[in-house]
């Protein structure tokens, strides 16, 4: 009898075609922490590009229905207005890529060099694999796959015989749409292993399937400090002492906030890039994930709304204050990733809630001996 190869296949974050985690840090460090973490207990893991027919990828579709596709981008403002801006930024979004596609190629982390896979396709290879693992970005939110449960995410594809287990997905969301609660529950029946990365997103499912989920860390926090410091760079330009910042939203309190503790410090910023920033706010696009774990292990004090970016906080005791990404509402919430993590290990002091000023940390950092105070 021939022994089956332990190979498993990750399905994550894969957006906009170029199999780059879609140039998002804590996309590309969860890739990378639960590849490494499954081949240090012993298998061959990949993360593995997957072409969701519900998330719009050029290269999935034919010359007609992807002109026709375009054409009715046109009439979204905002999609327009976010293309304008990358042509624009195009350049340094250009070294961007860059950076994360030496990241990837150099940590071996994408399956076939990264080739993409349709729904189909998957089916047809999955006999060779042992298992697969679906997380554990924000894979499992409707609202970025048409308002459904997307075949790939909840693997619906694996044949007889290989594993599926669920590692960590989050949900990203309060409350599902109807065109996503029918078959949710058959879904999550033909899982092997089932976790969640978020109580809200376990006590959800519970509420609308009655299973009961349990809620695991994210892959960020499996791994062993020793595997990040492997990775960790620091770029030479940077100054010995600096705030970091981090962020996506476009809250004006959170401009606000950051602008008081840039001031008061008195010490250079540098910016990692991601949402909108202020004309006076120039990130840095020759930041890779390497370079983004080494800049969060050195910082004075990180400013951030990103969950990933707190988690390395946490695992490096680095001084930081998580703000709120956006204003809950229409059952979207974004910032209940940060709350539960930051719930869990009690520092809940350090989430800076829109319209409060900031809490008893921030004097901490300021005037008493902040590095010691976090070892």
């Amino acid at each position: 009898m021939v022994r089956k190869v332990k190979r498993v296949g990750i399905i994550t974050t894969s957006y906009a075609g170029n199999g780059t985690f879609a140039c998002n840090y804590g996309a590309a460090l969860q890739g990378y922490a639960l590849v490494k973490q499954l081949r240090v207990l012993g298998y061959e893991a990949y993360d593995i590009n997957y072409n969701s027919v519900n998330t719009y990828n050029p290269q999935q579709y034919g010359v007609i229905k992807r002109t026709l596709k375009r054409l009715k981008l046109l009439f979204n403002y905002r999609v327009v207005r976010s293309k304008l801006e990358a042509y624009a930024n195009r350049s340094n979004y250009q070294i961007l890529k860059d950076m994360f596609v030496s990241f990837i190629r150099d940590n071996d982390l994408i399956y076939e060099n990264g080739k993409f896979y349709s729904i189909n396709e998957l089916e047809e290879i999955s006999d060779s694999f042992y298992a697969f693992v679906t997380g554990s970005d924000v894979v499992w939110n409707p609202y970025l796959h048409n308002n459904v449960n997307d075949d790939g995410f909840f693997l619906n594809f694996p044949k007889e015989g290989v594993k599926r287990i669920a590692y960590a997905p989050s949900l990203g969301v309060t409350s599902f749409p109807d065109s996503a609660k029918t078959n949710l529950k058959d879904l999550l029946l033909r899982f092997d292993s089932l976790s969640v990365r978020e109580e809200v997103g376990s006590n959800l499912i519970f509420d609308l399937t009655g299973i009961r989920v349990p809620v695991v860390l994210d892959p960020t926090l499996l791994l062993e400090p020793k595997y990040y410091d492997e990775i960790s760079r620091v770029p030479s330009y940077v100054p010995k002492e600096y705030i970091l910042v981090y962020k996506f939203g476009n809250i004006e309190h959170t401009a606000d906030m950051i602008k008081e503790i840039r001031d008061s410090l008195e010490v250079p910023v540098i910016y990692i890039p991601a949402g909108k920033y202020l004309p006076d706010e120039k990130p840095r696009y020759d930041l890779g994930p390497a370079e983004f774990v080494g800049l969060i292990k050195n910082a004075k004090i990180v400013l951030t709304d990103s969950f990933h970016c707190t988690v390395f906080c946490l695992i490096n005791h680095t001084p930081f204050l998580s703000f709120y990404r956006s204003i809950p509402k229409d059952g979207k919430d974004l910032n209940s990733r940060i709350i539960n993590l930051l719930d869990m290990v009690d520092m809940k002091d350090r989430l800076v809630l829109p319209g409060e000023g900031i809490n008893s940390i921030y004097s901490v950092v300021l005037y008493h001996n902040w590095k010691h105070q976090f070892k």
